[in-house]
């Protein structure tokens, strides 16, 4: 609070000096400047109360390679994985109805380059030929593998 108010007093001391050392055809100019230098000073706190409505799902996680051994290629292929995995349970149940587990590989090159998802297995349930196609359009694999 201390900070606050120092930095208004000297944002009101810093235009009044430039209001009366400013030739008098520039003083209206210094004045609007000036002015809206305080109203900035005065209104800076309140950013502080405006919160941001992040999506449900989004999480903050702060990840180093040194504290569990992975790099960030492996992090976010897995995070993918994961991802498309609930995405793929999700759409069965959607549009066919059916209830299955699904496992997801990740296509990375030898750069570390995420070229797209590789494989899908799916267990639990006996896919229908129309619920493999669909997989197979919606995320571009050659085949879908029921175990």
């Amino acid at each position: 609070m201390k900070t606050y108010i120092l930095t208004i007093i000297s944002a009101t001391l810093l235009s009044a000096f430039s209001a009366n050392l400013a030739p008098e055809k520039w003083q209206k100019y210094v004045k609007i400047i000036t002015g809206l230098v305080l109203i900035i000073c005065i209104v800076s706190p309140l950013k502080s109360l405006v919160s941001i409505d992040w999506p449900e799902d989004f999480e903050f996680t702060e990840y180093t390679a040194e504290s569990d051994g992975k790099t960030q290629t492996d992090i976010v292929v897995s995070e993918l994985s994961e991802r498309i995995c609930r995405d793929v349970e999700e759409r069965l149940i959607k549009e066919f109805n059916i209830a299955a587990c699904a496992d997801v590989k990740i296509d990375v090159d030898s750069e570390g380059k995420i070229n797209g998802v590789k494989e899908i297995h799916i267990t639990g349930a006996v896919l229908t030929g129309a619920a493999k196609a669909r997989l197979c359009e919606v995320y571009g694999v050659s085949e879908v593998y029921n175990e």
